[in-house]
Parts: structure tokens; C-alpha cells; sequence
């Protein structure tokens, strides 16, 4: 299936099936003598700069087997062998009336285990890659698969000629229309190809107007989405996309409480989100406090924008006047309004609000 929604789905021929002994999940596991995979005709007739990078399994080398094969015949293809008649690892495009141009590496594709292999064009450059290392590069490569046209023979595991079947496994078959850079090839192969985890131990500091947020990176992760919502839960929006493992969210309303998730993405794709922080910005002025009684009841109210401030008391007799033993009322930095009982016996009671 082609996970990008594009519905370029491809279909198995007799002799390919699925494994469940994949490098990631699944695989398609081909037999060497007849099974194979076809992708819809033109494939890749709209590309230019390209990367084609794939998980594969040799199960045995067979010389001029391809991994992959796009094309329209003999006469114009493109392909990529494990085992050229060279004995190196082939990438190559031939063009009608026109000479094969070619990336050839001497590293092999040992049997028995998973090796990651990806090809890029850039412009006149072709690199091959293997296991995330680039093997071999081309600087005249003038050919690109645009020019084979409407490609309609498109194969894994096959080739236009009467050459041997692909014997072994294959994962994680990616076309992009771009080169990737070394870097991504590299995220590719050491993230085996999956996205990050979600990054641990976010943290969102209040401040006026703004909240500040910081998380711990997350092994493979080359960026980081950062998602808000003004409810628990969300739906979150995705505010920013930054390199770091920190950001400084402003522009923010004072005395409304934000809540934030991280996601971590990669060349794969987008993780999990973090577990949700909060954090209410609030004005940095100080500000009075208006006091109301009724009855047995006295309620104590400051300005929304400063939702977040501690109120702070202290109960002393009027002769001893103002100390040190301030504590923090329960629930006070959540509201702008806080209604408290009144009682005859404590004495003299003072407020104040503090800067969180």
C-alpha cells in the first residue's frame, strides 16, 4: 500500500507475499524465480531530483538481479542490482540512442542480514548509499527518470531483461521527488526507519505574555512539532515547527491558561506526542487588590491578566504589625478571585499578591 495517500499502490505477482519477518513490520518476501511487485505506470515519470531508499534482505546474491527496475523495455530503464556482472552494487539509467550512465560501489549486500540502501539525484549528482554511509557518486549524471517518459514497466524484484528474480525480503520502499541529504539518508537507516518517540519531560514556564517550553530530544528526532490548545485534552493546533528542544510561545493572552504537547518528527514521519503541560501567562504589573465582605465572608479580587499570582497571608496583631511568615492560599493561583471566611479571633489578617 502506499502510505502517502497518493494511491499508488503496487501489486504481487505469483511468488511474492508478505513476510512477517520484516525489518520494520511486514515485508514483501520474494522467491527468487518468479515473484515480484509492479507499481502504477509512470511511477516516476514526473521526476527529476529523486531518492529511491528501501530496506532489503538478500537472501541469495544472484548477479544482475534488481532490486528495483522502472522503465519501458530494454531500450529505457532504470534500475538498481545488488550484484552487477562487475561484481558492485548498480545504480543505472539508459536512455533510447543515448549511453548508460552509471553509480557503482564495491560494497556488498551480504547475505542473511537487513542493509539499507538508498540512490539520490541533485542536479548532474548521483550518490549511492548504503547503510546510511554514501559507496559511490557520479557528478555527470544528465539523465534523470523524467526522461524515460511514461514509464510502464515497474518493477521490485524484477527486471526488464531475462534477468535472474530478487531472492529475499524487501521493506520500506520510498520515492521522494528531492534528494535527500546525507543526513536524512543517515536518519533513515539508523531510525531503522520509524518515526521518534514522543520527547519526555516537557516543562511550560509562565511570563508575561508568554510561555516558555523545553522537553528532552528524542533519539532519532531532527525536528520538533510544537502543538496548543486553550482546553485539557485539545484539539491542538501546531504553532511551530523548531530544531532545539526549547521555544518561547509570545503573543499570548494574559490570565489564559494554554496547554502544550511536543512531537518529535524525523524523514519517517511524526511520533507521538509528549504528555500535556499547562501554563497561564500573566502581566508582570503589580496591581491592587479590591476586598469585599458579606456576612462571615470576605472575597478578594485582582484583575484577570494577573490569573496566576500567589495570593499570599499572614495573620499577626496589629501591634506586632507585618513579619515574614507569608504562606500561599490554597487554590489562589488559579483564580482571580478567592472568597475566604471571616473569623473574629484571628486578629489582624494581611494580603498581598506575588508574582508567580
Amino acid at each position: 500500500a502506499d502510505s502517502t495517500g497518493n494511491g499508488n499502490t503496487g501489486t504481487l505477482f505469483t511468488g511474492a507475499s508478505f513476510s512477517a519477518l520484516g525489518k520494520i513490520n511486514n515485508a514483501v518476501a520474494l522467491n527468487g524465480s518468479s515473484g515480484y511487485v509492479s507499481l502504477p505506470q509512470g511511477i516516476v515519470s514526473s521526476l527529476n531530483d529523486f531518492s529511491i531508499a528501501t530496506w532489503v534482505y538478500v537472501n541469495v546474491n544472484a548477479t544482475w538481479a534488481r532490486l528495483f527496475d522502472f522503465g519501458v523495455g530494454t531500450g529505457a530503464n532504470m534500475f538498481l542490482a545488488p550484484a552487477s556482472g562487475g561484481n558492485t552494487v548498480r545504480y543505472s539509467i539508459k536512455l533510447n540512442g543515448t549511453p548508460e550512465q552509471q553509480i557503482n560501489s564495491a560494497a556488498v549486500l551480504s547475505p542473511g542480514v537487513w542493509h539499507h540502501i538508498a540512490v539520490t539525484l541533485s542536479g548532474n549528482t548521483g550518490t549511492l548509499y548504503v547503510d546510511g554511509v554514501a559507496v559511490g557518486s557520479n557528478t555527470g549524471m544528465t539523465s534523470k527518470p523524467s526522461n524515460l517518459g511514461n514509464t510502464a514497466l515497474n518493477y521490485i524484484g524484477k527486471s526488464q531483461y531475462a534477468d535472474p528474480y530478487f531472492n529475499g525480503r524487501v521493506d520500506d520502499f520510498r520515492i521522494y521527488r528531492r534528494a535527500l541529504s546525507a543526513g536524512e539518508v543517515s536518519t533513515l537507516f539508523t531510525s531503522n526507519g520509524g518515526v521518534p518517540a514522543a520527547p519526555t519531560s516537557p516543562a511550560a514556564t509562565p511570563g508575561n505574555a508568554q510561555v516558555a517550553l523545553s522537553w528532552n530530544a528524542s533519539a532519532t528526532a531532527t525536528s520538533y512539532k510544537v502543538k496548543r490548545a486553550t482546553v485539557s485534552g485539545g484539539p491542538y493546533t501546531t504553532i511551530t515547527n523548531v530544531i532545539g528542544t526549547a521555544c518561547l510561545n509570545t503573543s499570548l493572552v494574559n490570565g489564559t491558561k494554554y496547554y502544550y504537547v511536543i512531537a518529535a518528527a524525523n524523514i519517517s514521519g511524526e511520533g507521538a506526542n509528549s504528555v500535556q503541560v499547562s501554563a497561564t501567562p500573566s502581566s508582570t504589573t503589580p496591581v491592587s487588590v479590591s476586598m469585599s465582605a458579606s456576612g462571615n465572608a470576605l472575597t478578594l479580587s485582582w484583575p484577570a491578566d494577573h490569573t496566576g499570582w500567589r495570593l499570599e497571608s499572614q495573620t499577626n496583631t496589629l501591634a506586632t504589625g507585618l513579619g515574614t511568615n507569608w504562606f500561599t492560599v490554597p487554590g489562589s493561583t488559579a483564580t482571580n478571585s478567592i472568597t475566604l471566611p471571616v473569623d473574629a479571633n484571628q486578629g489582624s489578617v494581611f494580603y498581598r499578591l506575588g508574582y508567580p
